[in-house]
This record gives structure tokens, sequence and C-alpha cells, in this order.
């Protein structure tokens, strides 16, 4: 339950509501190390302080989710109504959100129709075409091969991860924490497609034990921006430039 005894629950994100979210998410990322990385940000951003790297990171998830929903993403969004009386065109809070690609559907660099209409030039203005690359195919790569590692581990070689349901991007509203939203929107999820397998990197050991929590098991810590950038995702030299982790993760049927 809400604090005022409202009763949240999930949906479907509206399109409209896309403008909305993208300033959730960013809220809830704007000091992600993953996010500084491909960014190339110098230093920690603030939600307190406006500034261009602020900018781009929501000009980025505004791109993102666009892109995701025009690749046949499942988008959930836990909301609090205004009033217990409220109804279906009543005002809703969004609270927390994932983005959940079906079995093989992926966005990828491929998907070029969907990306420019998604806004994938106004990413590239903000974060340069390195971004883009260390979006798209860096991480790409990275996170798939430890994926396949891991279904082969398991025994399913000729199995692909693609075959799961694959979470894109989960967040809650930074002043919404520790509400239990994030563990609605994963039952849901769980519940929608029964006896699937779920994948998924955490970018922190936060999420990453949160996740856990869920039934997610970490298969392999893996890093971005080795030599470049230290573990928060800004630029550094020597032992401190350790890149940035990334924790692949599964939950089996």
């Amino acid at each position: 339950m809400s604090e005022n005894g409202i009763k949240p629950y999930v949906r479907l994100v509206k399109s409209s509501e896309l403008d909305v979210l993208a300033t959730i998410q960013r809220r809830a990322f704007i000091d992600d190390p993953e996010c500084n990385y491909f960014g190339s940000v110098d230093q920690p951003l603030s939600d307190e302080v406006d500034s261009p790297g602020k900018q781009h990171l929501e000009t980025f998830f505004r791109f993102l989710t666009k892109a995701c929903l025009r690749c046949g993403a499942r988008i959930t969004v836990a909301v609090v109504p205004s009033s217990e009386s409220a109804g279906e065109d009543s005002e809703e809070k969004i609270c927390a959100s994932t983005i959940w690609m079906p079995p093989n559907k992926r966005i990828s660099l491929g998907s070029v129709w969907a990306l420019v209409r998604s806004g994938v030039f106004a990413t590239v203005k903000g974060w340069g075409l390195n971004g883009l690359i260390r979006v798209g195919v860096e991480y790409g790569e990275v996170s798939g091969r430890a994926l396949k590692e891991a279904y082969a581990t398991r025994g399913l070689k000729k199995q692909s991860p693609d075959s799961s349901w694959y979470l894109q991007l989960a967040c809650t509203d930074p002043h919404e924490q520790g509400k239990g939203y994030m563990s609605l929107l994963c039952r849901e999820a769980f519940a929608h497609a029964p006896s699937s397998i779920f994948t998924l990197e955490a970018t922190t050991s936060h999420s990453r034990d949160r996740y856990t929590h869920f039934g997610f098991e970490l298969f392999k810590e893996v890093r971005m921006g080795v030599n470049k950038v230290n573990k928060d995702g800004l630029p550094a030299k020597g032992k401190e430039a350790e890149g940035v982790p990334i924790y692949s993760m599964v939950k089996w049927e």
C-alpha cells in the first residue's frame, strides 16, 4: 500500500507518458556508472544542477524507451491512483517502470528505422558517435557473450539467450524507493510469462542484490571501459581505471 492507503497496481505504459517516464529514468540513473561511461561524463551529474550532461541523459532515455517500444517491448509501470475512487481517466502517479524485451525481439543498431524514428540523432548529438558505439556495440558484445556462456553452462548450447525475456531497463523514482514497486513489477512480469527464462544485467551491487531477491542468479561479473574509466564510469588512469562492472544474471524456469 502507498502512504495514503491507496493500493498501487501495474499496467502497460501509455504513449502519452513516455516523456514523464524519461524524466523518472533520468532521475533514477543520474549517477549510474554505466550511464556515466556511455555519456563520456567527466564529473558526477546531479539532479540539483542543470547541465548539458543531465539533459543528454534524459534525451537518451526518451530515445531508448521509444525505440524499445517500436521493437516490440512490453513496458509496464507501477502507478498509484490519485484517490481511492480513481477511475480509468483519473490522474495517476508513475512510481516505477520496467522495459521487457520479449523472446526474439531485441533492439540493435540493425533496427535502423526504429532508431531513426525514435530520435537516435538527438542522442548522437548529445553523447557523440562514441556514446552510440558504447551502448549499441560494446555493451551488446559484452553482455551477449556472458549470457551465451551462462546458457552453455546450463547445457543450453543450442538455445539462444535471445529466446528469453530480457530486462532492458528498470527503475524506481528516487522519491518512491523502498515501497515495493519493483517487486510488484517483477511479480507481474513472471506471472505474464510463466515457465519462461528471464535475463538481465545489473549495473550496481545494490541492484544486483535486489534482483537476487527476485529469484535471479548471478552468473558472471564483466566490465566495460577497462583502462578508460573507474568503477563509477568516470575518466581514470592506472589502477583506478578498472572499468564499470556489469552483473550478468538469469532467472531460470
